[in-house]
């Protein structure tokens, strides 16, 4: 196995990444030479499997600046990168990979450069193979398994397509690709307080936080919070006022206590669907100064509510995050049953908060 990957460093400084090698066998000069471009060569893995007593020994030439050669080399190299993709193995070494990675790492904040190199890859190599753009991502293990590099693909895909205006060129349709490839499903966040409409504490800065990081990297997101008679600040109609357009849409019955019916108010800020559960006589504030009896009463129609709302949606959750003891009931009545198979296949994260 040869491993040239200590030379890189001095290769960089005397050569571009343009640079072409031929490889040759020196002892069985029969074989034809090969063509790589230096930083694919210097990067990969070469197995060699030798008889026994078996030798090798090759010879690595910098080749002139020649048009027929660099396009001899760079088809070579996307056959090469068609057969990996086809089989499923890493192309990180490729050289069209290891173009598209080095946008990611080494020039994050030039959004021009990466749209020109992922819309070049898409038109002239991909869409003629009938490839989605997110297979060159899974198969890059480099990118794939850096949590790192992975956000900041999402960040750079997800700005290309806010600033496409609705245009599908080729950079945006690769952006597309691996953006939408990346959704899981809805993500719903249920929590007692939001945001700027009523937060208390961290908890509401963290899920309002949260959550709009995780639509900016292409999830489907929904928040779910009461939306109380006053706020903190002793406001009543804060919905109403707020500049985010959240509107009453129509009414959810609850069957708690009797039954109980919530106004349901929902909205979109920064990417992030937001859904306010009313009733002045349940929600009268913030963790109100009440009974044991209210507040598990208010917990079980809000939790409930949650639920309710969500199967009326249809938006059943592949992760549901229930956040501090408010929201605790919602996993239980999600799996005991309470909606029927509805929440099989969802996944509940519990958030405990202030321990």
């Amino acid at each position: 196995m040869f491993d040239l990957s200590e030379l890189l460093k001095t290769y960089r400084q005397a050569y571009s990444n343009n640079t072409i090698v031929m490889i040759k066998n020196v002892i069985n000069e029969a074989m034809e030479p090969e063509y790589y471009f230096l930083r694919e060569f210097i990067v990969m893995k070469q197995p060699k499997t030798l008889p026994p007593y078996g030798s090798i020994m090759i010879s690595v030439s910098i080749c002139d600046d020649d048009q027929f050669i660099f396009k001899k080399c760079l088809t070579t190299s996307i056959e090469r990168t068609k057969k990996n993709l086809v089989q499923g193995k890493s192309i990180e070494t490729e050289q069209i990979s290891l173009l598209f990675t080095d946008c990611i790492e080494y020039a994050p904040h030039d959004i021009d450069r990466f749209a020109n190199v992922i819309g070049s890859i898409q038109q002239s190599f991909l869409e003629k193979l009938n490839v989605p753009f997110r297979d060159l991502f899974v198969n890059n293990y480099k990118l794939s398994s850096s949590p790192e590099l992975s956000s900041k693909l999402m960040a750079m895909c997800g700005r290309l397509i806010r600033e496409a205006g609705g245009q599908m060129i080729p950079p945006i349709r690769a952006a597309k690709s691996i953006f939408e490839g990346n959704r899981i499903g809805p993500i719903v966040f249920l929590t007692p307080e939001l945001g700027r409409w009523s937060t208390v504490g961290g908890l509401g800065v963290m899920v309002d936080e949260l959550s709009i990081g995780l639509a900016d990297l292409g999830q489907d997101v929904i928040v779910i919070s009461p939306y109380y008679e006053r706020n903190r600040k002793g406001q009543t109609g804060y919905l109403a006022q707020d500049p985010a357009g959240i509107k009453y849409v129509d009414n959810c019955h609850v069957d708690v206590g009797g039954g109980c019916t919530l106004g349901v108010h929902e909205g979109e800020v920064s990417g992030v669907k937001l859904v306010f559960l009313h009733n002045a006589d349940v929600f009268p504030s913030p963790y109100p100064d009440a009974s044991k009896f209210f507040i598990v009463h208010q917990m079980a129609v809000f939790n409930k509510g949650c639920l309710q709302y969500l199967c009326n949606r249809g938006k059943i959750p592949a992760v549901c995050v229930t956040n501090d003891w408010f929201t605790g009931f919602g996993p239980a009545y999600a799996k005991i049953g309470c909606f029927g198979d509805s929440f099989k296949g969802s996944t509940f994260l519990h958030i405990c908060h202030n321990l």
